[in-house]
């Protein structure tokens, strides 16, 4: 029988917040109202040779593209499995805590957040494709981004298919709390997919550099909002605890003590 084990949920302090929503938030929001055109131009003219981008159509790029795609859906159909076993099996709620269903829905919806925002910011922002921008000998303008809520054309900004890696980081956040070593493990792997996908497209033609950078901030501020909204109940008490703590828990009584306790939370460890 594997083992149970108790865990309290990782706190969140002022600096997690700078570093989940602030920083990256001023990152996107800079690279939005002033894109790096002329660095954007200037990494992807390695891969034009004066009339297009030669790797754009050859069948190994076109497999990869391909490929890729494959991972996001083999990760949200195992977490999909991990639900239908838990109800297939009847496994107790107090067994499964806040570990099993839940952060197994956490993981598809956050997944399914980030790539339905892509898509739609791709629809409606009306940004164009480095093959098809007329630095690159095609016929459309160089544009920024613009924020509607009708299509528009071009249809690149943010990156779609590198949202196929950066839609991972909902593994980073619903593993924070259970598993931290799996949770950092996830982090550079969605990282390294992310990059790998980021420069595949920029060597294809297809995205330029910022416009992969947007969303993998898109994609981090949207799990890191949705894993705050999922467990905002389990944030909210350990925030209560932590500033009666540091007031000296003079105040309350075992009622209020009892209502503020630390969330704790059991999963059933590999041992």
């Amino acid at each position: 029988m594997p083992q149970t084990q108790k865990i309290q949920l990782a706190p969140i302090t002022a600096w997690t917040l700078v570093k989940w929503f602030l920083i990256p938030g001023l990152i996107l929001a800079y690279i939005t109202l002033y894109p790096p055109h002329a660095l954007d131009i200037a990494l992807s003219e390695p891969f034009y040779n004066g009339t297009k981008f030669a790797l754009n159509r050859i069948p190994v790029m076109v497999w990869i593209h391909r490929l890729f795609r494959i991972v996001p859906f083999f990760i949200g159909f195992s977490a999909l499995y991990v639900i239908i076993q838990n109800l297939r099996n009847k496994v107790p709620p107090y067994k499964l805590g806040e570990v099993g269903n839940r952060r197994a829905l956490y993981l598809i919806l956050g997944m399914l957040a980030s790539v339905f925002l892509v898509k739609f910011l791709k629809d409606t922002t009306g940004v164009y494709c480095p093959y098809a921008v007329e630095v690159f000998s095609g016929n459309a303008p160089l544009l920024s981004p613009v924020f509607s809520f009708h299509k528009n054309p071009g249809h690149c900004w943010p990156s779609g298919f590198t949202g196929t890696a950066f839609c991972c980081f909902a593994m980073y956040f619903a593993f924070r709390d259970v598993r931290p070593r799996l949770a950092r493990g996830s982090l550079i792997f969605t990282w390294l997919f992310g990059i790998a996908c980021s420069v595949i497209q920029v060597m294809r033609g297809e995205h330029f550099m910022s416009h992969t950078l947007a969303t993998a901030l898109f994609d981090w501020l949207t799990c890191a909002l949705l894993y705050c909204v999922f467990f905002s109940k389990e944030i909210w008490q350990q925030f209560i605890v932590k500033n009666r703590a540091e007031d000296g828990g003079s105040s309350g009584g075992p009622m209020l003590r009892e209502a503020v306790a630390p969330v704790r939370i059991e999963d059933r460890g590999d041992r």
